[in-house]
């Protein structure tokens, strides 16, 4: 077997001269030819992955700053949502009226996607922040400086009761009813 400097050239050559066995052994023993296929892989899962990994790189270079970072803010398109009339969490004697924007400490979204992403192979599950890792290691992989945060909505719903008697503050047993919209921040460090 050939070292592993050379191996994913040694690949390359041997896929271009159909040498089957050669590929196998490299797919089989070398870690990068290995690492290689598992990302060929996980791309070939998502549907349009190269064009929303292009996006995010666009959005963060127009968003580069004097400082020369930048960050690129992802949300969940079909994230459960509180709306309507809803049962105080904690004493659920009460309804509250919700309709609520997701509150992300300030930052707004550059891009949305859908929570439940459907990968071309119907058995396998892929959730925002398996694709998110995915993203930001190719990335690092293709020379960028970058690295993420998860960032959780902050909006909870009280009724009136609770929230003037201080109910849900209550040691932390008693915790609100929460917004599950998560966004992934995308930092990037531009040299």
């Amino acid at each position: 077997m050939p070292p592993e400097s050379v191996a994913l050239d040694v690949l390359r050559e041997a896929e271009f001269f159909c040498i089957s066995s050669l590929i196998t052994k490299l797919e089989n023993s070398s870690p990068c030819v290995i690492s290689l296929r598992r990302r060929e892989s996980f791309r070939r899962l998502i549907p349009d992955y190269e064009n929303m990994k292009m996006d995010i790189i666009n959005r963060s270079a127009e968003k580069r700053s004097s400082f020369h970072e930048s960050r690129v803010v992802i949300t969940q398109l079909d994230h459960t949502k509180l709306k309507g009339t809803i049962p105080c969490y904690n004493c659920s004697r009460e309804f509250v009226t919700v309709n609520h924007a997701c509150a992300f400490d300030g930052l707004t979204a550059d891009l949305q996607i859908q929570q439940q992403l459907k990968p071309i192979q119907s058995d396998i599950h892929i959730d925002m922040d398996k694709l998110v890792a995915f993203v930001v290691d190719e990335l690092v992989h293709d020379g960028f400086k970058a690295s993420v945060e998860r960032v959780t909505c902050r909006f909870s719903v009280r009724c009136q009761s609770c929230t003037l008697s201080g109910l849900y503050t209550a040691g932390g047993i008693l915790a609100p009813r929460e917004c599950q919209n998560v966004a992934h921040v995308i930092k990037f460090i531009w040299s």
